[in-house]
């Protein structure tokens, strides 16, 4: 299956942690920050699943490049790709049922150092059973 990276750190989640930890901010102005930051990332998720991403495009283009023994183009030696390409937070959502305890460990040498948690959500399979 086709894989996109959809980059979490979007100016509406920044506001959102800031907002978020700002204690003279009042509860609802900080939840309509959370709402606002969700709606971006959700729409990003939508971009990425459409195939609307570049990190895969752009990693095909390398790849293509390397294959065809051509230069590689100056753009995938700078400080710019390394940094978009040095994920020390990774996260996965895989909709595939057979993939439900499916996660990603660190991705990078010095994420390592990070904490690591997964997450899942058995909801559905709760709804299951009720039937």
């Amino acid at each position: 299956g086709r894989t996109e990276a959809m980059r979490s750190t979007t100016s509406q989640a920044v506001q959102f942690c800031n907002d978020w930890c700002n204690r003279s901010l009042s509860s609802s102005y900080q939840i309509q920050s959370l709402r606002e930051a969700v709606q971006q990332h959700s729409s990003l998720v939508k971009e990425a699943a459409s195939g609307k991403g570049v990190d895969r495009h752009l990693f095909a283009l390398k790849c293509i490049a390397a294959k065809n023994r051509l230069e590689e183009p100056e753009f995938f030696r700078s400080e710019s790709w390394k940094l978009l390409n040095h994920s020390i937070l990774s996260t996965s959502n895989c909709g595939n049922p057979a993939l439900r305890l499916f996660g990603f460990g660190p991705v990078v040498q010095d994420g390592e150092e990070r904490v690591s948690f997964q997450m899942n959500s058995f909801f559905d399979c709760f709804l299951l059973l009720l039937q």
